[in-house]
């Protein structure tokens, strides 16, 4: 297993595609896990910005409104704002997908120190 990922100094792309590197190779991506930081919102974060300075980055799932679940990567500033990063999605329902979309938190957490 891949150590940490170093985000110090680097951009979220970079980061991204370290993340999204490993999560593949360990055979954790499944409809797809996005990079959330390219839709030019206005206040938004962008691919080419600096990785946060964030008080925490929060890896979690949520119930999906079709099918599957979504993980989502986000920021989490001092003042409690938050940016979406990235976000993963899942085909698999129930408690067995419940289970895989917490498990591709869980790493996503470990990679990034979360």
């Amino acid at each position: 297993m891949a150590t940490v990922i170093l985000t110090e100094g680097r951009t979220i792309g970079e980061v991204y595609t370290a993340l999204y590197a490993q999560l593949e190779a360990e055979g954790l991506v499944d409809e797809y896990f996005s990079d959330m930081t390219h839709h030019r919102i206005p206040g938004e974060l962008f691919t080419e910005d600096k990785w946060p300075d964030a008080r925490w980055i929060s890896c979690f799932a949520v119930t999906g409104d079709s099918e599957g679940y979504y993980i989502h990567v986000e920021a989490i500033y001092k003042d409690n704002s938050r940016k979406l990063l990235f976000l993963g999605k899942t085909l698999q329902e129930g408690l067995a997908g419940l289970s895989w979309s917490y498990r591709i938190a869980l790493r996503c957490a470990e990679l990034l120190n979360a």
